[in-house]
């Protein structure tokens, strides 16, 4: 009983971890390439859900094709809030810190906008959809749901995908240039501003992925972005700032310690340990797991 117990919430640590490796993502593309602290980035998740929810019951769109519409849309308003937002904010405020700091308050400013915008054209009642509702056994008593394997295949790979764009493609070694030297990768003609508004917009077109995964298996409400932002962040900071694969890592240790803790005690004490780690890393090892900034 007991091994067959462990292997089942192994198997939803993993599939969990998925969904939590594309949020970490995105937002260390944000946060650790650009130093935008979007903490909107959670409502722009429940916004692309929203949109997935509709797709979905409109016109039947199943959620995977969905997000040939939530990335692309993301991405565009990514470019129009750098624009008119955050590419002034970078003209304004040439030091990281401060760039943080006012880049805190652009967030809350869009989260509220968000929200209310879901509000008046959709409600504040809770969402929610059916879609491959079926589980599949394996060794035995152990499950494996149908909608959670999924939304880890798609994870897996978008987040396989970024990292070989970061790690060989022309454009990706330019971001990792700008983020490791960006005065160095001036010198080299890397168009700097052009590096953060790339980083920033596909940050958010992830978001936008994330959003139709997450909208497969929560509940969604206007104001469920936050737990998300929140989340996320953690993973970063765990990984280290910028450090794609050390995201991906810490995505799936904090899945772990949410389904386990979650399991054997409740959710609140796995918020009190993933917490409390946070504390203890920034510290003991502020750079996180694999290193970071």
């Amino acid at each position: 009983m007991v091994l067959p117990l462990f292997f089942q919430l192994c198997v939803n640590a993993i599939l969990l971890g998925g969904l939590y490796a594309v949020i970490a993502m995105g937002l260390n593309f944000q946060y650790g390439l650009t130093r935008i602290l979007n903490v909107a980035y959670g409502d722009f998740m429940i916004l692309s859900g929203y949109i997935t929810f509709w797709l979905f019951v409109l016109y039947a769109l199943p959620p995977p094709f969905s997000t040939a519409v939530t990335f692309p849309l993301m991405i565009g308003i990514g470019l129009i809030l750098y624009k008119l937002i955050f590419g002034r904010l970078f003209e304004l405020y040439k030091t990281s810190e401060k760039l943080e700091g006012v880049s805190v308050l652009a967030g809350f400013a869009l989260s509220y906008i968000i929200q209310n915008f879901i509000v008046v054209m959709w409600g504040g009642q809770l969402r929610s959809y059916t879609y491959l509702p079926e589980v599949i056994n394996v060794l035995g008593s152990v499950t494996i749901p149908l909608d959670k394997l999924l939304i880890f295949g798609i994870a897996i790979a978008v987040n396989l995908t970024c990292y070989l764009f970061l790690k060989y493609h022309i454009v990706g070694k330019a971001m990792r240039a700008t983020k490791a030297q960006p005065q160095g990768a001036a010198i080299l003609g890397i168009n700097i501003s052009t590096m953060y508004r790339f980083s920033f917009c596909l940050g958010l077109g992830l978001a936008g992925i994330a959003g139709t995964l997450a909208s497969i298996i929560y509940l969604l409400t206007p104001s469920a972005g936050l737990s998300f932002t929140t989340i996320g962040f953690i993973m970063v900071v765990l990984g280290g700032l910028g450090n794609l694969l050390g995201s991906m890592v810490a995505a799936f240790i904090v899945a772990a310690v949410q389904v386990f803790a979650g399991y054997f005690w409740s959710l609140g004490i796995a918020e009190l340990i993933i917490f409390s780690a946070l504390l203890a890393m920034l510290v003991l090892k502020p750079k996180g797991l694999l290193g970071g900034e």
